[in-house]
């Protein structure tokens, strides 16, 4: 991919009158070989320094606020001058809170400097540190180890190619499920709160709806529905982006309690629950409530008056998530009674 140009001049000095040809054949073959044995290589043949590469990479994406993590680790790099002989392509992937090293950012670097129409269907790369990267490409939707690529390359020359992904390939592997559109939801039963639990125990085969909006909900019309496994988690996938809230029960037990039988103006409305009291003193220290004790909900203020009362019913669901293209959003919901503490 680099073009090493090599020059030399020579300058070949007339052969004297009185020297015989034979002679002057002899030298002049000499010369020629020691210009071209001894040639040093030029100082500007091209070459690519490693850390001059990284540099330009990271000044190109220093406006890249959602890979600023990524390029922050990527400046620590030391590469050689082997691994960007054929140039590189960085899979840079979007933020999070898990800290990112040097070591990390090996798995998300291959040789060769590949724009997005190069990565194509199964094909199988082997990183800088040696993990193997699987293409999945479906029309113009790429994924490397199940993790979605977004969109076109956002760097791409001779020398380097970036693309965004959504998250690490550190952790993946070639048979890893694709990634899409999901919202992870935990249920945890409030009314099995004690000390030792205070968000109480996670719940197996409760309801999780998802509505695409408060009204929808009154309507009972469920966009997505799925049942929490032995861990308490329901994994709803395969999502449209948007907002969405989220209704959970199982038998009696819920998280959306109803001020009313029927709708008002198209919504249910009712408490917002902001979490269980754990104790007597953040009984005492939470707006005045009925039925407030530890292991009861604790109901959102609403107009932040110190009392909860009617003027502090929301639209229900109260809990929503907005979903992000081709990642995971994990969210917890409490479920339980209007009074967990009731005999």
């Amino acid at each position: 991919m680099f073009n090493h140009f090599f020059s030399f001049k020579g300058h070949l000095c007339s052969i004297k009158k009185g020297i015989c040809k034979p002679l002057g054949a002899l030298l002049l073959f000499a010369f020629i070989f020691s210009c071209k044995k001894e040639k040093p290589v030029s100082a500007d043949d091209g070459s690519l320094e490693p850390q001059q590469l990284i540099k330009n990479i990271t000044s190109e994406l220093a406006d890249a606020d959602s890979i600023s993590n990524f390029i922050n680790a990527l400046k620590k790099l030391s590469l050689t001058k082997e691994e960007v002989s054929d140039g590189i392509t960085v899979f840079a992937f979007l933020n999070d809170e898990v800290p990112v090293t040097p070591t990390i950012v090996r798995d998300h670097i291959i040789k060769g400097s590949l724009n997005h129409y190069e990565l194509y269907n199964k094909r199988i790369f082997s990183a800088l540190s040696g993990k193997e990267l699987k293409i999945t490409r479906v029309a113009d939707t790429i994924w490397v180890n199940g993790v979605q690529v977004g969109g076109k390359q956002i760097i791409y020359n001779d020398n380097d190619a970036v693309h965004a992904i959504k998250s690490s390939l550190s952790p993946t592997t070639t048979t890893d499920e694709l990634h899409t559109t999901t919202i992870e939801v935990t249920v945890w039963d409030g009314s099995k709160w004690s000390i030792t639990k205070p968000k109480g125990e996670v719940i197996s085969g409760a309801t999780v709806n998802l509505y695409a909006s408060q009204r929808d909900y009154a309507n009972g019309k469920v966009a997505y529905s799925e049942k929490t496994n032995a861990t308490g988690k329901a994994s709803l996938k395969r999502l449209a982006p948007g907002r969405y809230y989220i209704e959970a029960f199982y038998s009696n037990k819920t998280n959306t309690f109803r001020n009313a039988v029927e709708p008002n103006n198209g919504f249910y409305m009712g408490y917002a629950i902001s979490g269980i009291f754990q104790s007597d003193t953040d009984v005492n220290t939470a707006a005045k409530q009925n039925n407030a004790a530890p292991g009861n909900f604790k109901w959102v203020d609403l107009n932040n008056d110190g009392i909860i009362d009617g003027k502090d019913y929301y639209g229900l669901p109260y809990e929503s998530t907005l979903t992000i293209s081709a990642l995971t959003r994990k969210t917890e919901i409490s479920i339980g009674f209007l009074n967990n503490k009731k005999p």
